[in-house]
């Protein structure tokens, strides 16, 4: 949590500091976000946005149930 009650990821060897996944209703509301909330932090000095278009799988599990004895 970055303080602004979302839950971040910290990453390393990268540029970023933090992986946020966050969801907005539309354009407006994510620039609301990001300009209003966001970058108003004072422990938030710059921000990077990727989109997703399309979500191709919602899980992490493998399908390894081959696998089992």
């Amino acid at each position: 949590d970055i303080g602004l009650g979302i839950p971040a990821e910290p990453l390393f060897r990268s540029e970023s500091d933090y992986l946020l996944h966050a969801f907005f209703t539309d354009m407006n509301a994510f620039s609301h976000f990001v300009l209003d909330v966001l970058l108003s932090h004072s422990c938030v000095l710059d921000a990077k946005s990727s989109f997703v278009l399309k979500e191709i799988k919602s899980t992490t599990a493998l399908p390894l149930l081959h696998l089992a004895p």
